[in-house]
């Protein structure tokens, strides 16, 4: 027994005998086995070996460097890289420092590392994704959106990761139909996490629509706040229904501020509510001053493809110190979401309004029903869409006697395209048809005819007007919070009846914040 006993020794010796000689990059080999099979404490174990053997193994300094990173022990892996950098300049050290830092909390220092890395590469697209998420964390959200651009254009494998990131911003920016573009390519993604999250921002976003006809507030944060200042020309300031008015064109100064707040939000009901005041201050025309007030409520029933609700709001208007209209709307809604492809809308709206002064009161109080559809067709890009609308709409009068020249049947299609130019800003561009036909004879649609007996014969015509107008809208993100916009809206209106031929050209530049 004994001389077992002194075998099974020996063998212990020579086994470990075996181990000790084991060649170093047998070792380095198992260590790299160890470090890519998330085994970090082993992985270090192994190294740690190498290193005192051969303080200058490149390899396993930076790799011990790598798995004590991955174990959270910062320090010692920023020493373990550094190191490896002095002794190999070529290893892609400063997106690992980055990602170091980034992991330590130290912002400074990783912003320092990764845009070093940044230019570098190929390690250049991952240090621009991080530096991508630093700023968006920081609130730089147009510089975060561009470093996630780029960083997926350099490398397709970092698309899906920046597509989310490029799908949260525009939902923050309230651009929800970009965001669902965003998402909706994220969700492919081969990252389990990146793709359930995505597909949990795709969720909520079904019930997004787009601005027109029946507008969705896109309200990113439970609170959003908003104020602008601007200058426009207006070629024609008066109303367009007051014919015995010249044609008066002037400028004026804009301003407005709002808010919304996510009162509800969850499944199966959503509720925001929000606030706008608008001010106009004439440079000439200051009879035409104009103050607007609206307190507005969208409710939204169900989650997934379909989704249902109503809008409605409460508006108030006074023209220089002089009460002018009010009015209230109502519109309940159904979308559809049709995955990547697009979306379709169909709403009807109820519109009660009612003047409080001449001229306008009562012959103009009335109601109006419309109802429409509207189809989207999202075309590839996260910031690209094209969408195509139909109304069909009756105003009511109120007043029987005085309202009658007001009451028309009317009918309009428009199209517009939305296109983010890169680094350059949102463009939309849109352009509409409107015909309205009016039911009654107009009091200025009176003709006379002299007869050949020399009596004079009278004629009274019914209205009919066709309108084309077209609208045309630049946006830029200045900074954090910060936006820009130039804007052109032209209508040319066309009707039998003379006196209601008009256009008016507007052209307008503001600058405003969000928060």
């Amino acid at each position: 027994m004994r001389w077992r006993a002194v075998a099974a020794c020996a063998a212990i010796l020579v086994a470990f005998h075996v181990r000790a000689e084991e060649d170093p990059e047998s070792r380095y080999s198992r260590g790299l086995a160890e470090y890519h099979a998330g085994h970090y404490a082993q992985a270090i174990a192994i190294f740690d070996g190498i290193v005192q053997q051969q303080p200058k193994h490149v390899g396993a300094r930076y790799y011990r460097g790598l798995a004590r990173a991955r174990a959270g022990d910062f320090d010692g892996a920023i020493t373990d890289l550094q190191r490896a950098r002095e002794l190999d300049p070529a290893l892609p050290v400063p997106l690992d420092l980055g990602f170091v830092y980034f992991e330590k909390g130290d912002r400074s220092e990783a912003k320092r590392w990764l845009e070093k890395a940044a230019a570098e590469r190929p390690p250049g697209a991952r240090a621009k994704l991080l530096l991508g998420i630093l700023a968006f964390e920081d609130g730089a959200l147009d510089q975060a959106a561009q470093l996630f651009r780029d960083a997926a254009a350099a490398d397709p494998e970092l698309a899906p990761t920046a597509d989310y990131y490029l799908g949260v911003i525009a939902s923050q920016q309230g651009r929800s139909e970009e965001a669902r573009a965003s998402f909706a390519r994220a969700r492919q993604s081969q990252d389990e996490a990146v793709a359930r999250a995505a597909a949990g921002y795709l969720q909520v976003l079904v019930s997004e629509r787009a601005p027109m006809p029946s507008p969705a507030r896109a309200i990113p944060k439970p609170l959003s706040l908003y104020a602008f200042a601007g200058f426009e020309y207006d070629s024609n300031v008066f109303l367009e229904d007051t014919p015995i008015i010249p044609e008066k064109s002037d400028g004026r100064f804009v301003a407005g501020l709002g808010g919304a707040y996510r009162a509800l939000e969850g499944e199966p009901v959503r509720l925001a509510l929000g606030y706008d005041l608008y001010q106009s201050v004439h440079l000439d025309v200051t009879e035409q001053n104009l103050q607007g007030h609206t307190a507005w409520a969208t409710v939204e029933f169900g989650n997934g493809l379909l989704v249902g609700g109503v809008d409605g709001a409460y508006s108030f208007y006074l023209i220089e110190d002089r009460t002018y209209f009010h009015e209230i709307l109502g519109s309940p809604f159904v979308a559809l979401a049709e995955q990547d492809f697009g979306q379709i809308e169909v709403y009807y709206r109820a519109r009660g309004r009612d003047y409080l002064g001449k001229p306008f009161n009562p012959a103009r109080d009335a109601i109006n029903h419309a109802a429409g559809v509207r189809q989207t067709f999202y075309l590839g890009g996260a910031d690209q869409a094209l969408d195509i609308g139909y109304q069909y709409d009756r105003e009511d009068p109120q007043s029987r006697r005085s309202g009658q020249d007001f009451e028309y049947n009317g009918n309009e299609v428009d199209v517009g395209l939305r296109w983010r130019l890169e680094r350059l800003g949102q463009v939309e561009l849109r352009y509409g048809f409107r015909n309205e036909d009016y039911v009654n004879f107009n009091s200025r649609g009176i003709q006379f005819l002299l007869l050949p007996d020399g009596s004079v014969a009278q004629f009274r015509r019914q209205r009919r007007d066709d309108a084309h107008w077209v609208a045309a809208i630049f946006s830029r993100e200045l900074g954090n919070h910060v936006f820009a916009q130039v804007a052109y809206l032209g209508r040319l209106n066309d009707s039998n009846i003379e006196v209601f031929d008009y256009d008016r050209h507007i052209v307008s530049t503001t600058i405003g914040i969000r928060f």
